[in-house]
């Protein structure tokens, strides 16, 4: 019997676990401080994730927010891809109101290649097309982050990717 006891625990463990093949996003959404990243990139699922390194550990997702002079700052890395995206956004955030993701050349928003070094795996923003970061839910008490965005990026190849259907939810520091 205990045995049965312990098959049947294990099961429903696996089966309310928060990750599943097909959307391993898909119940942890659900819980509140559950933090993620998520967009197409040209039509792919790209997801926020990093290999832990024996040192230093990962943070897939970095959020910095600037209350003071509204300046919002993702970082957020695909170690399996060994791509990173870098996304600025300026203004005081409120809730579902819509943000211009910023780009110059001194703080570009972006789509990195981390393992290759040439001009061509690096994708700034094409600030010629239309980008958008609209906020969904802001804490600034619990420092908590909900948003949605598109936007457009260029390599110096003139070679461009969409990024589209993008959701983020994230604590952010300061």
């Amino acid at each position: 019997m205990k045995t049965f006891i312990h098959i049947l625990t294990l099961i429903s463990i696996f089966t309310l676990s928060c990750c599943t093949p097909d959307d391993p996003l898909a119940n942890c959404k659900a819980d509140p401080n559950f933090e993620y990243f998520e967009c197409l990139v040209d039509g792919e699922k790209w997801v926020a994730n990093c290999e832990a390194g024996p040192i230093f550990g990962c943070k897939a997702i970095d959020s910095q927010y600037y209350k003071d002079i509204g300046w919002l700052i993702l970082s957020i890395e695909n170690s399996s891809l060994s791509q990173s995206i870098l996304l600025y956004v300026e203004g005081k955030l409120e809730k579902n109101k819509s943000y211009t993701i910023y780009g110059n050349s001194k703080s570009p928003s972006l789509l990195g290649n981390s393992k290759v070094n040439n001009t061509c795996d690096i994708y700034k923003i094409d600030t010629l097309k239309m980008s958008s970061f609209e906020t969904i839910f802001i804490d600034t008490i619990n420092n908590k982050i909900q948003a949605k965005f598109n936007f457009i990026v260029k390599n110096e190849c003139n070679d461009s990717k969409e990024i589209t259907t993008g959701i983020l939810r994230t604590k952010y520091r300061f």
